[in-house]
């Protein structure tokens, strides 16, 4: 799923750690979980994202 355009769930979700204690949750979480996933993508991550290329490209 992706959740803006440069960031998927899946890389979100991502865990070593989840993945090698064999956390379930972690993989399948709830609508509450990706809506907020979503807002830090948006709100947070594609801001720095943007700034970032605007500074050094």
């Amino acid at each position: 799923m992706q959740l803006t355009k440069n960031f998927t769930l899946d890389e979100m979700l991502r865990s070593q750690t989840a993945t090698r204690l064999n956390i379930q949750e972690q993989f399948n979480p709830p609508l509450a979980i990706i809506n907020n996933l979503k807002s830090l993508c948006e709100n947070v991550y594609c801001v720095h994202r943007a700034l970032f290329l605007q500074r050094y490209f």
